[in-house]
């Protein structure tokens, strides 16, 4: 054999070995992504959640773990789960089911903002809120996001509208 064939053998068996061991370590990281996509749905059942679905969660300054999802707000306390939920006859619960976003302001309130509307969680009562965004008393906005200025204002965005609040209102 000449010694550029000797050479491309080698290189050839490198490459291979590389091919190997590239593909193992594929098939590792697959199989480790089936198995976390398993264990995804575990804090579902130990949070108590009813779907696997959630689209946004804080923690509070008293330790609560707050989910938001299509089937209401629910609460976690390390142990149990509590769900608050849209009451037609109820004028302090939520707006809608459909929770979109939940947010915590500098002073440890927590808003929440829902398909028909933004409230207030009162945590003396256990009840909400429910906050105007507009001039003619309406509360039924598709509410997406929650934020909050260095003024302490919330910007609260909707389908169609942004709206800054002004807490002390």
């Amino acid at each position: 054999m000449r010694k550029s064939s000797v050479i491309s053998m080698y290189s050839l068996h490198f490459c291979f070995v590389i091919v190997c061991i590239v593909t193992s370590f594929s098939v590792s990281a697959i199989s480790s992504i089936q198995t976390s996509g398993q264990l995804y749905h575990f804090p579902n059942e130990r949070f108590g959640l009813p779907q696997s679905y959630v689209f946004n969660m804080v923690e509070d300054n008293f330790g609560f773990i707050w989910f938001a999802t299509a089937q209401g707000l629910y609460r976690f306390d390390g142990y149990n789960t509590k769900r608050y939920s849209h009451q037609s006859s109820e004028e302090q619960s939520l707006p809608s089911n459909f929770i979109r976003h939940i947010y915590i302001d500098k002073e440890n309130t927590l808003w929440i903002a829902t398909l028909k509307g933004l409230a207030k969680f009162n945590r003396e009562s256990d009840t909400f809120t429910r906050i105007s965004l507009a001039n003619t008393g309406e509360t039924n906005f598709d509410i997406s996001a929650i934020t909050e200025t260095a003024d302490a204002e919330l910007i609260i965005t909707s389908s169609d509208n942004i709206f800054i609040l002004k807490k002390t209102e």
